[in-house]
């Protein structure tokens, strides 16, 4: 049965978290298997998902006929394949999928899998109203997730380092992914690295959305703009 692809939220406003990539299989017709979402880990930003947290979305993606969308780097003009299945377990969210060999982007995903270049399983999501509530040191413990998108990442093995400076990408494209990767869309990850900071701030028509990719993003990029913006 072919599943569609499910549409992106209204202003692209998600939160995102990273998990280092347990690739359990990766074949030459681009079909791999992966643990796309921990359960209890907590990310850098203090956030832990709970058991269950994925139980209701996929029961509605399973009912509306689609499937979370399989990006590059969190980017929606980047599809690189299809997810075929997601599995909740007792571990976390295992995610299920075929690349698509022959698109530009899906054959360099591939490559940078088989090279252990790609190292991260990131997870764009919403979270319904109550479903989420404040760990006591003010990370957030989620309990319902709206899964829009499961995207291939680069993320180190210790989160620390993450916090770089700017001078050590190689270009405006590769800041421009890290930032998306942070939690930012693509248009304001192209605005920030463009302008910095200021010119992410100063965009104050879309209030709701940058106060949801604030929360996600602003201490790692603060970091970099004192370093070296």
């Amino acid at each position: 049965q072919n599943m569609l692809s499910v549409r992106f939220p209204i202003g692209g406003a998600m939160d995102k978290i990273s998990f280092p990539l347990e690739l359990k299989s990766l074949n030459d017709a681009g079909q791999l298997t992966g643990l796309a979402s921990a359960f209890k880990n907590r990310d850098a930003y203090g956030d832990v998902i709970a058991p269950g947290a994925f139980s209701e979305t996929l029961a509605h993606h399973a009912q509306a006929g689609t499937l979370p969308a399989m990006l590059l780097h969190h980017d929606p003009e980047r599809p690189v394949g299809a997810w075929t299945r997601l599995i909740e377990t007792p571990n976390g969210l295992t995610a299920e999928g075929k690349l698509s060999l022959g698109v530009r982007d899906a054959d360099e995903a591939h490559r940078l899998l088989k090279d252990r270049a790609l190292t991260g399983l990131s997870i764009g999501f919403t979270i319904p109203k109550g479903g989420s509530s404040r760990n006591a040191d003010g990370g957030r413990l989620i309990e319902k997730i709206d899964l829009f998108e499961v995207s291939l990442v680069s993320v180190p093995a210790n989160p620390k380092a993450r916090l770089v400076s700017v001078k050590s990408f190689e270009g405006q494209r590769a800041f421009e992914r890290w930032l998306q990767e942070a939690g930012l869309s693509a248009r304001d990850a192209k605005r920030v690295s463009l302008k910095g900071w200021s010119g992410f701030q100063d965009n104050s028509d879309d209030d709701a959305e940058i106060a949801a990719m604030i929360a996600n993003a602003k201490s790692d990029i603060q970091l970099i703009m004192k370093g070296s913006f």
